[in-house]
């Protein structure tokens, strides 16, 4: 004999009970007091790695590593003259009259 299909659970009671988490988070959303507007992004990143310090161990400057926000690196004497560059989406390492140095970061190696 086949039984009635009275026991047979709604599916649209599944529908309700797995979008009740969403329906109460906009509802707790909406009722949030009114906060002061968050300060605007700044259209270009102004996240920049640090620039490396190179010293000796007598705690001599012996040059500086400038990041770009492009990517490249580049390194200045103590007297902040350029020396030379290193582009990472080459993998090339460049002097400061942009001869060709050698594959990799090879900045350490112009001082």
């Amino acid at each position: 004999m086949n039984k009635p299909n009275a026991c047979k659970p709604d599916p649209s009671a599944n529908q309700r009970f797995t979008m009740l988490p969403l329906l109460l988070a906009v509802f707790f959303h909406a009722r949030q007091p009114n906060r002061p507007a968050a300060s605007p992004k700044p259209k270009t990143s102004t996240l920049r790695m640090a620039d490396e310090v190179l010293r000796d161990r007598q705690n001599r400057l012996l040059g500086t590593i400038k990041h770009r926000p492009d990517g490249r690196q580049e390194i200045y004497s103590p007297s902040n003259r350029l020396l030379g560059s290193y582009f990472p989406r080459t993998n090339e390492t460049r002097d400061a009259a942009n001869r060709f140095v050698g594959r990799g970061n090879l900045l350490t190696s112009l001082l």
